[in-house]
C-alpha cells in the first residue's frame, strides 16, 4: 500500500486519495470501519506473546518483521465472547501518532468509499451517556457501520 501512495507525489496528493476511504471488518457479526489513513497493513494472525501487565483487551504483542506490535483484541474491548481463531480472522496493523498497535478482527470485509459527508456523528442516547469508542456511522446498502476512531480504542 505505502509504495502505491508514494507513487500518487506529495502527502496531499495521498490525502486526496484516501479521503473518504475505510476498511470495513467484522466483529461478532457485527460490522465496523476504520478510517485508512490509520491502516498500514493486514496480516494473518501471528504467535502472540503475552505479556501479564497489560489491560484485558490488549493480548499481549507480536513479532512482526523485527517490530514489536501490541496486539488489541476487539472482541474484548467490545465484551463480546472470545472465540477461536479461524482461517478468516486477522490482525489490522495501524499507526496512531507514530505507535503501531494491532487490532484483532474476526475478518476484513474491503476497502469502501463512503463519499463525502456520508459519515454521521452518533446519535445522541443521552446528556450523560459518552460513546467509547465510535466517532459516527455510515450506511452502505441496508448495511450500517459504526466506525471507529482508533485512538479512543487504544486509551
Amino acid at each position: 500500500m505505502d509504495s502505491v501512495l508514494n507513487d500518487l507525489g506529495g502527502d496531499e496528493e495521498v490525502e486526496e486519495v484516501e479521503k473518504d476511504k475505510y476498511l470495513t471488518f467484522s466483529i461478532d457479526e457485527e460490522l465496523y470501519g476504520i478510517d485508512i489513513k490509520y491502516v498500514i497493513e493486514i496480516v494473518g494472525t501471528l504467535n502472540i506473546t503475552i505479556i501479564h501487565d497489560y489491560p484485558d483487551f490488549a493480548k499481549g504483542v507480536i513479532n512482526l518483521r523485527g517490530e514489536i506490535i501490541p496486539i488489541i483484541d476487539l472482541r474484548t474491548a467490545f465484551k463480546k465472547p472470545e472465540v477461536e481463531f479461524t482461517a478468516k480472522t486477522c490482525f489490522i496493523i495501524i499507526t496512531i501518532h507514530d505507535n503501531k498497535y494491532g487490532f484483532i478482527v474476526d475478518f476484513v470485509s474491503e476497502v469502501t468509499d463512503f463519499g463525502e459527508n456520508s459519515v454521521i456523528d452518533m446519535p445522541t442516547i443521552s446528556d450523560n451517556y459518552v460513546n467509547k469508542f465510535t466517532i459516527g456511522v455510515a450506511k452502505s446498502g441496508d448495511d450500517i457501520i459504526a466506525i471507529l476512531d482508533p485512538a479512543k480504542v487504544i486509551n
